[in-house]
């Protein structure tokens, strides 16, 4: 097998003139996508990617023949719909670093949380970057050549499950599980965010607009529940490609009907079914018997655990509104009626975006809503509801992350 990187460079060279040169739907198309395909897998696995630490190099491949399928295939995106004229070449190649492309404008991290409008200078830019890609990248560093060393037996010796028997674990297996969540959260974050910090300061250092560049992660305080953590706080590098994969798969694929509670669910599973496989694939070192189910349930317990929120979430509401509704029918009503009311208004506004999507008038194939946002027009969360989210998003990290992690290392152990 070929062990270079230049194949994965090679592709972007076929994207830009796929997305230039082509026609939506055209067979070059296809054709061309083909070879993206076969460039990415020939450098995902290799030795410069491994090289990358938090296997953010392989991610990142693995996320660019994603978006090229999504750009090339499913979006229909082309230069003659989406470019100024006489600026075609110089949009199919800014394509080339829009991972973000699709996403809501409201989903991405502004530069400051009280004024969304705000653009720093160009100096402030190179001087908050710079110091952000100084920070990460030394974390990173002293994360990935000072871990903590720990014996096999420390995982062997422990009991099947966790949950039901957490009054008998110990006190260093807490540590440890803890530990390692920091290690298999931490590291990603950080050499994502000290990657976009470099490749952003090298930008603006060569004449691009930080507008451009916007943070890649939001705010840990909004991840009082674990739908936010991934919403609000972990990055979008890769969601539109996945959620639009995933959508052709659910909806064009299976006909699961669109604008369902069952379709958007499915779509939610499937991009972290997605998800689990590129991890799967991106970490060749470790035998596919030892990963497959740890990260296939890693990734399904997430999208286990946003459902359970949405229900709970959900009766809560209803009960909470009908307990005010026989309180105080004369006030309480009303203003429950109202919330529902915001409520149905956002519904039907999504019901509308996407048919008009479904028909070709915004972006076709943007028609995955996995992520509700009804909840945005309702009142702030009280803080005693924030700390108990934020416990609960704190727990649910430390089991599922040291779940998959613990039966990782259970398997390579025996």
């Amino acid at each position: 097998m070929i062990d270079s990187i230049l194949p994965f460079l090679f592709a972007h060279v076929i994207l830009v003139l796929g997305l230039r040169y082509t026609r939506p739907s055209s067979l070059p198309r296809y054709f061309l996508q083909a070879i993206i395909f076969v460039c990415c897998f020939v450098s995902v696995r290799s030795t410069f990617a491994l090289s990358i630490p938090a296997q953010a190099g392989g991610q990142y491949i693995w996320g660019m023949m994603m978006s090229s399928s999504h750009w090339m295939l499913l979006a229909h995106a082309s230069s003659a719909t989406h470019a100024p004229p006489g600026k075609e070449l110089k949009w199919a190649i800014e394509m080339l670093f829009s991972a973000r492309w699709g996403v809501s404008p409201k989903m991405i991290p502004p530069f400051r949380r009280k004024d969304r409008s705000y653009i720093p200078t160009k100096a402030r830019f190179l001087l908050t970057r710079s110091w952000d890609f100084i920070w990460t990248a030394g974390l990173l560093y002293l994360m990935n050549n000072y871990q903590l060393y720990i014996y096999d037996s420390d995982f062997t010796s422990v009991p099947d499950g966790f949950l039901h028997r957490l009054s008998d674990v110990s006190l260093t297996e807490w540590f440890i599980r803890i530990y390692m969540t920091i290690i298999g959260k931490g590291a990603p974050y950080l050499a994502l965010r000290a990657g976009h910090s470099l490749v952003s300061v090298l930008a603006i250092a060569a004449g691009d607009s930080p507008e451009r560049y916007p943070p890649l992660f939001g705010s840990i305080k909004e991840a009082y529940r674990v739908r936010r953590f991934y919403v609000y706080f972990w990055h979008h590098l890769v969601r539109k490609p996945f959620t639009t994969h995933s959508s052709f798969i659910i909806n064009d694929i299976f006909r699961v009907p669109r604008q369902t509670a069952t379709s958007r669910y499915l779509v939610l599973a499937c991009s972290f079914l997605i998800s689990a496989w590129m991890h799967v694939f991106v970490a060749p070192n470790i035998p596919l018997r030892c990963q497959v189910w740890p990260q296939l349930r890693f990734y399904l317990s997430i999208a286990g655990a946003i459902i359970f929120e949405d229900l709970a979430t959900f009766a809560y509401r209803r009960m909470t509104r009908k307990k005010a509704n026989q309180v105080k029918p004369n006030g309480n009503a009303i203003e429950s009626e109202t919330l529902q009311t915001k409520v149905s208004s956002r519904e039907d506004e999504i019901a509308q975006d996407n048919e008009l999507k479904r028909r070709g008038k915004v972006e076709t194939h943007e028609r995955a809503q996995t992520v509700p946002t009804a909840e945005q027009t309702i009142e702030p969360t009280p803080i005693i509801f924030r700390t108990i989210g934020y416990i609960w998003v704190a727990f649910f990290e430390v089991w599922s992350t040291s779940k998959s992690l613990y039966l990782i290392r259970q398997c390579l152990a025996t």
